[in-house]
């Protein structure tokens, strides 16, 4: 854990609450009321959606391989041509399927009018959350202080409670750390669910319940997990468009409702509030604030 505040790491103050001070496209911003707006430039935008994913993992990421690792994303930069002015999203994920067909969803649908575009990192087999803190820490020493002061790029670190043991190093890691966390309690496919309707009941890091439920709400998702397959694609990202609201105001109460007593929907979880208290719960909206702050 040193390791990340040595001087080979690069560190950016907090605010008190545990985010970088709001501004411009940070966190922090409110939502206008509504689902997210859909570009409409591109046709309906589903069928690019599988083709994309070879060209999008590690788009903008150089690679290396480290000696007894797998090969995996290791220095980052812009993309070639990219306007400067695209706020750009290094996501690194605990999972290899879900979350990365998730976000690179949002980069079919959401993002092709300019605004953003999000980059997901994902290594094979997954992380641990632990591993994806590391992981997003590396990425943000490789981002130029300018572009991260001036809020054109974001390191973000998406990871689960699930039966991990290193949640509270996770979150200890990032504190010092400009890396945004979007923690998931059972797992991410909670806020799958809530695109669809609330959950309050606590799981202790289980997704058997979050699964039969998402199962039951659109045929899309009646198979989801049952043989191993958690991709999110075609049908699955149509069921969940124009839901994007629910989604945020379900998972904003469920903030309200945490067990600790100090977080609001309004702030979020409280820097005080353990994480693994919070169940259920999601900070996956926190990221879908992000993305349209700009």
């Amino acid at each position: 854990m040193a390791d990340h505040q040595g001087s080979n790491r690069r560190v950016r103050a907090l605010s008190p609450d545990g985010r970088p001070p709001a501004k411009g496209g940070q966190p922090g911003a409110r939502l206008p009321p509504g689902a997210l707006w859909r570009n409409p430039a591109g046709g309906d935008g589903r069928d690019v959606i599988g083709p994309r994913r070879p060209a999008r993992r590690g788009a903008g990421v150089s690679r290396v391989r480290r000696r007894g690792a797998p090969q995996e994303p290791s220095a980052v930069r812009r993309r070639a041509g990219r306007d400067r002015s695209q706020r750009e999203f290094y996501v690194a994920v605990e999972g290899e399927v879900t979350e990365r067909d998730y976000l690179e969803f949002l980069n079919a649908e959401f993002g092709d009018d300019g605004r953003f575009f999000i980059h997901p990192i994902t290594r094979r087999h997954g992380m641990k959350p632990l591993g994806v803190v590391e992981r997003a820490i590396d990425l943000l020493a490789d981002l130029p202080d300018t572009d991260v002061a001036e809020g054109r790029a974001q390191v973000w670190a998406l990871f689960d409670r699930d039966q991990h043991s290193c949640v509270a190093e996770a979150f200890a890691a990032a504190a010092p750390t400009a890396v945004h966390l979007a923690f998931s309690h059972p797992s991410f496919d909670l806020w799958l669910l809530l695109h669809f309707q609330n959950m309050t009941s606590a799981e202790d890091g289980s997704s058997a319940a979050v699964h039969t439920k998402l199962r039951s709400v659109d045929p899309a998702y009646a198979s989801f997990g049952r043989t191993g397959d958690k991709s999110v694609m075609g049908a699955q990202t149509r069921a969940l468009l124009g839901r994007e609201g629910a989604a945020m105001r379900h998972a904003r109460r469920l903030v309200d409702h945490c067990p600790s007593g100090a977080c609001t929907a309004a702030g979020g979880h409280a820097a005080s509030c353990p994480p693994l208290q919070r169940d259920p719960s999601t900070d996956v909206w926190r990221l879908l604030e992000a993305l349209l702050a700009g």
